[in-house]
């Protein structure tokens, strides 16, 4: 395949894998903060002291929201445009990613790019509206220029800068997180493997670590100045939930390698055949796998644990999977050819039996993709026939080229294979997935609270009730707390609509009741899976309430109750 080709293969995977079907999961709770904050941001003007739900919301630095701000000051309540513009960090990872692989590791970047871009996790966190695809691409720059800095003769002031400017960008992005989890780790495994000469350049480096704090922590220092009292409850608050929230063992993430999705078995595979053939030769090859191990310990170390935590690993991860490939193809060609010299590049030959337990592998895997998607999805009349025989089809032609690829030795054939078929089930297949994940019962409160009779009533739900943020994106609007045992406090809120787990009548007062006109608005499931099921949470029902005073009266809402069944038919 000449390079032209591959180039556009790899485009369209990224393309594909980023950006189509980017509205078929409903936003999750890290989507919704953002949002929920960008929003506020939009209608107050208060860039600079972001609030969520009407509180301060200093937990997470502005930068990602305020990229969420200008998007939804262009295209308000556009989820699909949000996510586009947040696809586009994720394209900027990539292209540092794929620059990184060309000029420091020197192995194949195209092929480490596809690797990365199918593996589940990361296609996931670059389509959605949340901080880690930020904080990792800015470091990711980071580490490039840094890397080339250090590379290059000279004192690289200039790279330097523009790595301390990155760095800076990411901290703003997710506080310290990818220092610790990605740039730290590469530093430990390229001091220790990488052999390369600070010879003159450390004058740059205390500019570059000048530049990050700068560019870094300047919001910080003026939330510290301007909201001191905050400011600590909140670090009190993210310092507790670290060390307490979540813990689980060190060994948790023993794992690992399930992140990289169908890429599992490589990733193993990878990191056996690099480790042995970096020990017995060149050293520098190891620089890869340690940034991976390194990640690895470090985020082990760490109480609080969540799988997604674990999205920066995938990125040396993708990289070592990428010299395994180039370690086959070297090895095979030499096979091939017998080049006494070509086999000794490829460090002395390695064996076919892993590769064609890959390759064959995932030819199951294909094979498999129809008869699971015949029984979950057609039986059930989640998909169509056409649909499912376009699945059957191309997952059959993928297994063929699979298993070709394995009998003739052909480990790029593999890569592209995988990639083109992972990209035609994301363009094709995905809206089916994501209507197994999203349910087909959900009822959100949006077109309700915000038909024309009723948005200019305000949203209040129970004090010292969980309301989880979904609902206030749901809402479009600030949902406030209220004291519902203090019948001075409700009276003096009306007119406004009420969102209660029971009916209104088992909540309020009966003081409150005997004054107040009541009028249902419907009940609302805003549960993405539906009931009976494990992950449907009584959080997400609602009975909606319209609570005015008993001299006025409810007429003009008439109109809106009598259409509260097709309301609720609203996704």
């Amino acid at each position: 395949m000449n390079e032209r080709l591959r180039i556009w293969l790899m485009a369209a995977v990224v393309a594909i894998t980023f950006f189509i079907n980017n509205r078929t999961l409903q936003p999750d709770i890290m989507e919704s903060r953002n949002l929920v904050t960008a929003r506020e941001m939009v209608e107050t003007g208060q860039w600079l002291v972001p609030t969520m739900n009407g509180e301060l919301r200093l937990e997470k630095p502005p930068l990602p929201t305020w990229v969420s701000a200008v998007v939804e000051s262009v295209s308000p309540d556009d989820i699909a445009a949000q996510r586009a513009v947040a696809s586009l960090f994720g394209v900027m990872l990539v292209v540092f990613f794929y620059l990184l692989c060309r000029d420091i590791f020197k192995v194949d970047p195209v092929i480490a790019v596809i690797l990365l871009c199918t593996c589940y996790q990361f296609m996931l966190m670059a389509r959605t509206v949340s901080w880690d695809i930020y904080t990792h691409g800015f470091m990711l720059g980071a580490i490039y220029f840094m890397a080339m800095a250090v590379r290059e003769r000279g004192r690289q002031l200039g790279r330097f800068c523009l790595a301390g400017v990155f760095a800076g960008l990411s901290v703003m992005s997710k506080g310290p997180v990818s220092l610790f989890a990605l740039f730290l780790p590469f530093v430990m495994a390229w001091g220790l493997f990488g052999r390369q000469s600070m010879r003159g350049k450390w004058g740059s480096v205390g500019v570059m670590a000048l530049v990050t704090i700068v560019a870094g922590c300047w919001w910080y220092a003026y939330i510290h100045i301007f909201h001191a009292d905050e400011w600590q409850a909140v670090m009190a608050k993210e310092t507790g939930s670290w060390l307490n929230r979540n813990v689980r063992p060190w060994h948790y993430y023993w794992r690992f390698f399930l992140e990289a999705g169908v890429w599992a078995l490589l990733l193993v595979t990878a990191t056996v055949m690099v480790l042995r053939r970096g020990f017995r030769g060149d050293r520098e090859r190891l620089v890869p796998v340690m940034w991976m191990l390194f990640c690895l310990l470090l985020l082990s170390c760490m109480p609080e644990k969540k799988t997604r935590y674990l999205l920066p690993l995938l990125i040396p991860a993708a990289v070592v999977m990428a010299q395994a490939v180039g370690l086959w193809c070297a090895s095979f060609a030499a096979r091939s050819s017998a080049d006494l010299s070509l086999y000794r590049h490829s460090g002395g030959g390695a064996p076919a039996w892993p590769f064609r337990l890959n390759a064959g592998l995932l030819a199951a895997v294909c094979l498999a993709i129809p008869v699971i998607s015949f029984l979950l999805a057609f039986r059930k009349d989640v998909m169509t026939l056409p649909a499912w025989c376009a699945v059957a089809v191309v997952s059959l032609g993928a297994a063929w080229l699979l298993v070709r690829a394995a009998i003739r030795l052909r480990p790029l054939t593999m890569v592209y294979t995988v990639g083109g078929y992972y990209s035609l089930l994301v363009l094709f297949a995905f809206p089916v997935v994501g209507s197994f994940i999203n349910g087909t019962t959900m009822q959100t409160i949006t077109a309700a609270v915000n038909a024309p009779q009723m948005k200019h009533y305000p949203l209040y739900s129970p004090e010292g009730e969980e309301l989880r943020i979904e609902m206030v994106y749901q809402a479009r609007r600030n949902i406030r707390p209220l004291a519902l045992d203090s019948a001075d406090e409700v009276m003096s809120r009306l007119p406004m609509i009420l969102m209660t787990h029971e009916y209104a009548g088992e909540r309020l007062p009966a003081e409150v009741l005997n004054r107040v006109d009541t009028v249902a608005l419907g009940e609302f499931d805003c549960n993405k899976r539906p009931k009976g099921t494990r992950r449907h949470s009584p959080l997400f029902v609602y009975r909606l309430t319209l609570l005015k005073h008993a001299t006025e009266r409810a007429d003009s809402i008439t109109n809106h109750t009598d259409n509260v069944s097709a309301t609720q038919q609203n996704r």
